[in-house]
């Protein structure tokens, strides 16, 4: 369709209708153009006001699921706190109570009673006076169905009138180490809330390893393990200068001020040698540095006022016993070296870890540290610990915790002076199953793996600056091309 186009300059186009026409379209569209600016700043005013609306609305929300947080925080602290007391207080109701494991069902049959029944097994077993009066209140199998046939039997739970006669007959029981009832082995313990029994036997395991290295423990109630190493006694001296391998250790002499008649005498009591005198008429200072394979040479400064002896650079060759002579009798002192400590490592037990628990394990690696104690912390309470006097293999410690576990947890050994601890991070040890930790490797094959994974990423940024190189000539070429035509 062919269009005519009037000049501006024609007489047409100045005819003052088609000019009002035009000036009223104009008016129109300004008008029309007025009324949608009009409603869309309503529309953003109205929007902004529901955005201010909704981020109050949200800060709202997040202040009510802070406090939410801070009074479940509190929630289950207190509920916490609760299940401690209903425990407790379990506990306290079965103060007076014993129970008895291993007598087989239906042994009390011919009895009259199981009161009866269990009078004369204690009398019997426990080597008991007849005329004794254990004054129980009550008796009876652990409330559960009767078990099969080959099922270990029920408990009996033993109420007694008098917690002293409750505590005579467990410490009658635990002198004997248990007893045997109709072939079948017999024991007698506490009876625990079900909650403490749940934690004690934690450290069965542990139990277990400890009885097959006949190596002496207790479980402290509510549900700690203490073990007994065989201890070193230094026996009794006037005094003990406890020092570090490496540091100095000054021998005090009792004397404030030597005087002129003085003669004072230091001997190595382990070998019964003297290692250094003073003779303060003759003024004359001797160090014996050179006795004993030389231990002492360049490590032995008197005090030519007092007489104390220090020895500097100790070594675990100086630890022992050293007497001092003066005119007015003598004393003994014992000197113990500790040798520095390592700091313990934690890892991760697979053989012993569940779905519900990782079990960890806590250790010194290197051997011949004496007087040590390995422990592992919950917070500041101790879980457990054991503690020798001269250490000729590794220490180990065992812990079970849960995965989701909010406790700080840390293992730390330690001697009279000096202590080393690692903290545990339950996310970075448990995190990974130990089906992943199957397939680690060792430090060849870490070595390869490194070295591919090297290549790859090499491999991958030559690629990259191929590809961008590629392209970047391609767009050189379309431009030199655009600007040719």
């Amino acid at each position: 369709m062919f269009v005519r186009r009037i000049p501006y300059w024609s007489k047409e186009a100045a005819n003052p209708r088609r000019l009002a026409m035009i000036l009223h379209e104009l008016r129109d569209f300004r008008r029309d153009n007025s009324d949608q600016l009009k409603d869309i700043k309503e529309n953003i005013q109205k929007t902004n006001e529901r955005l201010e609306e909704a981020e109050e609305r949200i800060v709202g929300l997040e202040e009510r699921s802070q406090n939410t947080e801070s009074v479940m925080a509190e929630v289950l602290k207190l509920q916490t706190q609760l299940e401690e007391r209903i425990t407790d207080q379990e506990g306290r109701s079965r103060r007076n109570n014993i129970r008895i494991y291993g007598v087989v069902e239906g042994a009390e049959g011919n009895s009259p009673s199981m009161i009866a029944f269990i009078g004369d097994m204690l009398r019997e077993k426990l080597e008991l006076d007849t005329s004794l009066s254990f004054q129980i209140e009550r008796a009876h199998r652990a409330l559960a169905p009767r078990p099969p046939e080959n099922a270990p039997p029920r408990s009996i739970v033993v109420n007694f009138l008098s917690y002293r006669m409750k505590e005579e007959i467990l410490r009658s029981a635990w002198r004997k180490k248990g007893f045997v009832w109709q072939d079948r082995k017999v024991n007698i313990d506490h009876d625990y809330a079900p909650e403490v029994l749940r934690k004690r036997k934690e450290y069965n395991k542990a139990k277990k390893l400890l009885k097959e290295k006949m190596i002496q423990f207790q479980t402290p109630f509510p549900a700690k393990l203490r073990v007994f190493f065989p201890r070193c006694d230094p026996g009794v001296f006037d005094d003990s200068v406890l020092v570090m391998e490496g540091d100095s250790a000054t021998l005090k002499s009792p004397l404030p001020k030597m005087k002129d008649h003085d003669v004072i005498e230091w001997l190595f009591k382990d070998e019964n040698t003297l290692i250094a005198e003073i003779h303060k008429q003759a003024d004359r200072i001797t160090v014996y540095d050179d006795v004993l394979d030389g231990r002492f040479r360049d490590r032995l400064k008197l005090d030519n006022q007092t007489g104390s002896l220090t020895i500097t650079h100790t070594t675990m060759k100086h630890d022992g016993d050293y007497q001092l002579h003066i005119h007015s009798g003598s004393k003994r002192f014992r000197l113990i070296v500790f040798a520095r400590l390592p700091v313990p490592v934690i890892s991760r037990d697979c053989s012993s870890s569940s779905s519900s628990s990782c079990s960890l394990v806590c250790s010194s690696s290197v051997v011949n540290v004496s007087h040590v104690t390995l422990s592992w912390y919950a917070g500041m309470s101790v879980l457990s610990s054991i503690s020798v006097c001269d250490l000729s293999i590794s220490l180990s410690l065992p812990l079970e915790v849960e995965y989701q576990d909010k406790n700080t947890y840390s293992c730390v050994l330690n001697n009279p002076i000096s202590n080393q601890t690692t903290h545990l991070d339950i996310n970075t040890l448990c995190r990974h199953t130990c089906e992943d930790s199957v397939h680690c490797c060792g430090p060849t094959e870490a070595v390869i793996r490194l070295v591919l994974s090297a290549l790859v990423g090499v491999a991958t940024v030559i690629i990259l600056v191929y590809d961008i190189r590629s392209r970047r000539a391609e767009r050189d070429q379309a431009h030199i091309h655009t600007s040719e035509t």
